[in-house]
């Protein structure tokens, strides 16, 4: 399901130019051209993130691509890349990680842990490095699947909820760590890719089973590269 996990990177405006997403493929970053031509960053003369097999990755607004990737003893890490080429480890020796998220205001980065049914959170610092990392976030898993979630790609709405790619559908989490609701697939494959998109970014697109799916909802969701913003008040829930 390459092809479509590919497709879920990037969410279509009305103008129909895509908008680069945070899922990144298994052999490597991809670039996106204007005209929507999908290109391994390979292929193009820089290269972000070489040496690195990506599992995961984000751009913040400032151009900075956070990753997650998998190094050659099968241990997880977190990598930052900034705009002028600069790579920097920020954390590593860890459980293999999948997909990550910045909150709205970019004060907390969420990381997905695919093996196990608990998610990082960190805290992110005036730098750009991280720091408190915490099991934060509560996966639901499917019975008899030993805690292993299959969590993937995330998205944030304005209200900074989660939205997780898993195998049981779309988790949607509260900023206090917890499941609120799960959107399965209609075809109740496990979800391969998620993105916000559309002239509002009130639809989310998800992908499973080879067919890729959309649902209108009632707040909008956040690029990766917007320009942070104050959250509203959140109570203990």
């Amino acid at each position: 399901n390459a092809a479509i996990m590919t497709v879920l990177s990037y969410a279509l405006a009305d103008s129909a130019e895509p908008q680069s997403c945070s899922q990144a493929a298994s052999a490597g970053p991809f670039v996106f051209s204007p005209n929507g031509r999908i290109t391994n960053a390979a292929e193009e003369e820089r290269v972000l993130g070489g040496g690195l097999h990506v599992t995961g990755l984000t751009v913040r607004d400032n151009g900075d691509v956070y990753l997650t990737a998998r190094s050659m003893d099968g241990k997880g890490g977190l990598w930052r890349i900034t705009s002028a080429g600069t790579k920097t480890q920020l954390d590593s020796g860890l459980e293999p990680l999948s997909g990550l998220a910045f909150s709205p205001d970019g004060l907390w980065l969420m990381v997905a842990r695919a093996g196990s049914g608990l998610a990082y959170s960190y805290r992110v610092g005036k730098t750009g490095a991280v720091d408190a990392r915490e099991p934060f976030y509560y996966v639901a898993t499917e019975p008899g699947e030993a805690g292993e979630s299959h969590a993937g790609a995330i998205c944030m709405d304005t209200d900074g909820r989660p939205y997780v790619a898993t195998d049981m559908g779309v988790q949607i989490f509260d900023r206090n760590g917890r499941v609120t609701a799960i959107l399965p697939l209609p075809n109740g494959a496990p979800v391969s890719g998620i993105s916000f998109g559309g002239k509002d970014w009130k639809t989310l697109y998800a992908a499973g089973g080879g067919i890729i799916y959309k649902r209108t909802l009632n707040v909008p969701g956040v690029p990766s590269w917007a320009q942070p913003v104050k959250l509203p008040k959140w109570g203990a829930g």
